[in-house]
């Protein structure tokens, strides 16, 4: 019998179950199927992005400005975090329109972004004189994910989670209208009196196993990372392309340049 079971070992499941330890939580396990940040946190971007379209989500997202750092001194690990600050660009007066609304939404969660013109963009590598103009985030940073969930791990460990690998979980159980633990591979059966999922893109086949309807569809996302480009800055900004749905951000002296398909597989 576990109080609370967390499916899944990566960003988003060590992240809930160290900030559930961290309130008090004092029964929860970590079930991972392989091992840590073996699904899709590793290769994510590591794009921290505080500002979002609604005051809602900035304020949650704006969170990560203070949890990371609190998190690397809590731990004494890195997670590689780093403010870079970023430029959304906007190719068209519809979109530099909506950059103007959503800065002013930053503005009263505290955060310090502002519309500027293209040609004020500092980035000698890209070509802007389409562009109608940009919105600089100054809090716009980068994180290395793979640190990152090792740095969730440990502490999390250390407010009392437990963490199991190769434990892969085949369906939900239920017990009526609730979720009353998990069925394992193995054909072991866990009981629990809540279980959070957090699978990732394949979260919508593991809600499936209890009869809810997730409204979540994995697509393929493809990015290239180039050579080292010389005289790159550092750190580079993270850019994004709103009207093309391209983001660029650096790698140790390379490019991550990222493409988000209308059309995807």
């Amino acid at each position: 019998m576990s109080g609370i079971l967390i499916i899944g070992g990566g960003a988003i499941g060590l992240s809930v179950a160290y900030h559930l330890a961290k309130r008090g939580a004092t029964d929860v396990t970590v079930l991972e199927r392989n091992t840590r940040t073996s699904g899709t946190s590793w290769h994510a971007a590591g794009i921290v992005g505080p500002l979002r379209a609604t005051p809602n989500m900035t304020h949650l997202a704006k969170a990560a400005l203070d949890v990371f750092p609190a998190l690397e001194a809590e731990t004494g690990m890195s997670t590689g975090y780093v403010q870079t600050g970023g430029f959304w660009l906007a190719r068209e007066t519809a979109r530099l329109n909506e950059l103007h609304r959503i800065a002013d939404l930053g503005v009263t969660q505290g955060l310090t972004p502002r519309v500027i013109p293209a040609s004020d963009v500092p980035l000698d590598q890209l070509d802007l004189s389409q562009h109608a103009g940009a919105l600089h985030v100054p809090e716009d940073a980068n994180i290395n994910p793979v640190d990152l969930c090792m740095a969730y791990a440990r502490a999390a460990k250390d407010h009392g989670v437990r963490i199991r690998e190769g434990v892969q979980v085949a369906r939900l159980l239920t017990d009526g209208p609730r979720c009353s633990g998990v069925a394992l591979a193995d054909r072991s059966e866990i009981q629990a009196d809540r279980v959070v999922i957090a699978t990732g893109a394949w979260s919508r086949e593991m809600a499936a196993t209890a009869g809810v309807a997730l409204p979540l569809q994995a697509v393929e996302h493809m990015y290239v990372v180039t050579e080292p480009v010389p005289d790159l800055p550092n750190p580079f900004p993270v850019i994004r392309d709103l009207d093309r749905g391209i983001y660029l951000k650096g790698d140790a002296g390379k490019l991550v340049i990222g493409g988000f398909e209308p059309d995807a597989k």
